[in-house]
């Protein structure tokens, strides 16, 4: 027989299911990524895209795996509508110098580059700047 009103110490949660944000999906694509399940960070990367179009970080990252999937020049234009949000975004000047690079486009890649280690300089971030020399030392050769 079911006992109704029965105390077994629990409440019920306040809110039985919540509308997945952006972030979610997001954090997911990371875990995903991690996995090198490429296709699946991708489509989540896409998935908060389209719950917050202004997520440049999801942007760049998605152009991560899209350049892992041998993807270049989408990943190229997923970088490109980072920096279309996020001017001063530093590693995704990097990342779309590396792929202009090894497209062919040395020039373009090792300007991408030289504005990056100019911005990571800027920002305080020593490691990525000195990182960013060496890329552009390697491009130059």
């Amino acid at each position: 027989m079911l006992a109704i009103g029965v105390d077994v110490g629990m409440l019920p949660p306040d809110v039985v299911a919540a509308t997945p944000k952006a972030d979610d999906f997001y954090i997911r694509a990371e875990n995903k990524y991690r996995q090198k399940d490429y296709k699946g960070a991708i489509a989540d990367y896409t998935e908060a895209i389209r719950l917050n179009p202004k997520y440049d970080t999801a942007y760049n990252n998605r152009g991560v795996a899209r350049s892992e999937l041998g993807d270049p020049k989408g990943a190229i234009a997923d970088y490109n509508t980072a920096l279309k949000i996020n001017p001063t975004y530093a590693e995704a000047y990097n990342n779309r110098g590396v792929a202009r690079s090894e497209l062919g486009d040395k020039q373009g890649g090792i300007a991408d580059l030289q504005k990056a280690a100019d911005l990571f300089r800027q920002q305080g971030s020593t490691q990525l700047y000195q990182k960013t020399l060496e890329l552009i030392r390697k491009y130059q050769q």
